[in-house]
């Protein structure tokens, strides 16, 4: 059994990336990437995959 981890915002930084990509917009919410907790992040990504059509899903960011 495999586990994967998912980059969560406090990662990002932590890893070295610049900070203006940790603080780069969501592609589905207004909230910067850093603003994501692991369950938002889950979630931002699940609905960029869904198709256009799709009803919105709204946010479920902790600082929303």
């Amino acid at each position: 059994m495999s586990t994967t981890s998912v980059p969560t915002a406090d990662r990002l930084v932590d890893e070295g990336l610049p900070l203006d990509e940790a603080a780069a917009a969501c592609a589905v919410c207004p909230h910067p990437l850093a603003a994501h907790d692991p369950i938002s992040l889950r979630f931002c990504r699940a609905t960029a995959g869904r198709a256009d059509d799709a009803t919105p899903r709204g946010c479920v960011c902790p600082s929303s």
